[in-house]
């Protein structure tokens, strides 16, 4: 396992490799200068997040050609109108009770997900597919001037929504209200 980056657990992740016997099995890599080292080390990604507001990770993974594999959680990388995550690009599968932080998650749901890796090591031709639509869907759905097209169009949106004028032909405009949820 190789484990990426700063936090404040990584301390007590560190004593529990140790306590499990494990330690001589995780890398605890740090902060990178450049995380391609990571992704091209990588024989798949491994995401426990139950919270990420877009999963710029998963990103990056799916872009290197990573195998994605993780729990279901909150997040906009699941957004229904425009998922960064798809059952044709990554492996996820849904948690138990997904807004329940402070427990652990149920063994059935780890053991679903320590098979689906497993097949990946045992048959990873079936999963070429999967590695394939995933590097496409990032390359041409998240690309950068899509990205920066959308983030313009909402600014924009906002910006007449500010002045009374409403994109959507409403006349009914509060000027300060704008068209994003939080």
């Amino acid at each position: 396992l190789l484990l990426t980056g700063d936090g404040p657990i990584v301390l007590d992740l560190i004593k529990l490799a140790s306590e499990l016997g494990v330690a001589n099995r995780i890398r605890f890599a740090g902060m990178l200068p450049d995380v391609k080292v990571a992704y091209a080390a990588m024989d798949s990604f491994l995401f426990l997040s139950r919270c990420e507001p877009f999963g710029l990770v998963l990103a990056e993974a799916m872009a290197a050609g990573v195998p994605v594999f993780g729990l279901a959680g909150e997040g906009g990388y699941n957004d229904p109108k425009f998922p960064l995550i798809t059952p044709d690009n990554a492996v996820f599968i849904a948690r138990r009770n997904p807004s329940r932080y402070d427990e652990p998650e149920a063994e059935d749901v780890l053991d679903q997900l320590a098979s689906r890796i497993q097949d990946l090591d045992r048959q990873p031709w079936l999963y070429q597919g999967m590695i394939q639509n995933a590097r496409k869907w990032v390359t041409h759905r998240f690309d950068a001037a899509r990205q920066a097209a959308e983030v313009s169009g909402i600014y924009a949106d906002v910006l007449r929504r500010t002045r009374g004028e409403d994109p959507r032909g409403r006349s009914d405009v509060v000027p300060g209200e704008t068209l994003c949820r939080p």
